[in-house]
């Protein structure tokens, strides 16, 4: 069962149904209390409402006195901005480009762990440090052995593919350009979020690797 509220319209204090009966345990009521009823103890059910969705860093949460809307007392909020001096806003700031320098670096890390490049040989293939260190060992072997002319290579789908030492060099430089990319990226990203000076500017800087 939900738990019911009362108002005392006078004092505007609000308690549950079940203190109101205990106030008036000589009193029988019936199983739903009305507003004509309670008026006579100068009470009337009160209706609870929500506090509006806010950014905590932004606005303070501010519990008004409970006003009549369309013939039921209704819970009333408000949100009143917070106003920093100089000195807190420099710190809020500064809070709030660390968070998204952190964002940054987990975007980061993850994008450098997933890395997936479109070969111009025709397949996709891992741009990661452990495929780096694959496609270097292939080229060792190749250039080691004058009768080894090609090897068979794993794409990013896992499917096989034949491939030369010509091929593998340009995978190896096609991983290097992503990871050059990749890192230029996250300079670009931090250099963003270093210069920003408020939280619009910081919140319109969407990462994305």
């Amino acid at each position: 069962r939900v738990k019911m509220l009362l108002i005392n319209i006078k004092t505007k204090k609000v308690i549950s149904e079940w203190d109101f009966r205990r106030e008036h345990k000589n009193t029988i009521f019936p199983s739903k209390l009305t507003d004509e009823m309670l008026a006579e103890y100068g009470y009337a059910n009160f209706y609870d409402a929500e506090p509006p969705k806010y950014d905590s860093e932004v606005y303070r949460l501010i519990e008004l006195e409970p006003q009549l809307v369309d013939g039921k007392w209704t819970r009333q909020w408000k949100l009143e901005e917070i106003v920093r001096t100089e000195e807190e806003e420099k710190a809020y700031l500064d809070k709030l480009k660390k968070n998204k320098l952190n964002e940054l670096e987990s975007s980061f890390l993850t994008a450098e762990k997933n890395g997936v490049v479109k070969s111009s040989l025709g397949f996709a293939i891992d741009a990661t440090e452990r495929s780096n260190r694959d496609i270097n060992g292939l080229i060792d072997v190749l250039e080691s052995s004058d009768e080894i002319k090609s090897t068979m290579f794993c794409a990013a789908d896992n499917s096989f593919h034949e491939v030369t030492l010509d091929d593998l060099k340009t995978m190896k430089l096609e991983v290097i350009k992503y990871d050059q990319e990749l890192y230029q990226k996250k300079w670009t990203y931090r250099e963003m979020i270093n210069n920003a000076t408020s939280k619009k500017e910081l919140d319109n800087i969407n990462i994305n690797f």
